[in-house]
C-alpha cells in the first residue's frame, strides 16, 4: 500500500466515511479533483491539514502507516513532513505550535 492509499483510508476510518465521494466534499474538492489526485498519487496535504484542525484529528495517526503511536519517531515524522510543506503552509504550523505553546 503506498502512502497515498494509507493515508487515505487513515482518514476515512477517523471520519467514519466509507467512500472516495464523501471524502472528497470532506476536503472540499470536487470528486473529479479527488480521482485525479488519486490516479497520480498526490496527497492533498493543504485539504488534509485543514480537515484535520477543522475535526481536531491526529495528524500522527493520519499520516502514519502504523496505528501504533508508541512506534513513531515524533521528531523525524515532523521533520519529513516539514520539508514537504510550502511557505504558507509552514507558517500556519508555526502559528499552531506557538499557540499550543501559550496554552501550556
Amino acid at each position: 500500500m503506498n502512502n497515498f492509499e494509507i493515508i487515505i483510508k487513515n482518514l476515512k476510518k477517523s471520519l467514519n466515511i466509507g467512500t472516495d465521494k464523501e471524502l472528497a466534499l470532506k476536503l472540499n474538492m470536487s470528486t473529479s479533483t479527488f480521482s485525479e489526485r488519486k490516479r497520480t498519487k498526490s496527497i492533498p496535504n493543504n485539504e488534509i491539514i485543514e480537515l484535520c484542525v477543522t475535526e481536531k484529528l491526529d495528524l500522527n495517526e493520519i499520516y502514519s502507516e502504523n496505528q501504533n503511536s508508541s512506534s513513531i519517531n515524533y521528531k523525524e515524522s515532523i521533520i519529513d513532513t516539514l520539508e514537504e510543506l510550502n511557505d504558507t503552509q509552514l507558517k500556519y504550523i508555526y502559528h499552531i505550535t506557538e499557540a499550543e505553546k501559550l496554552k501550556s
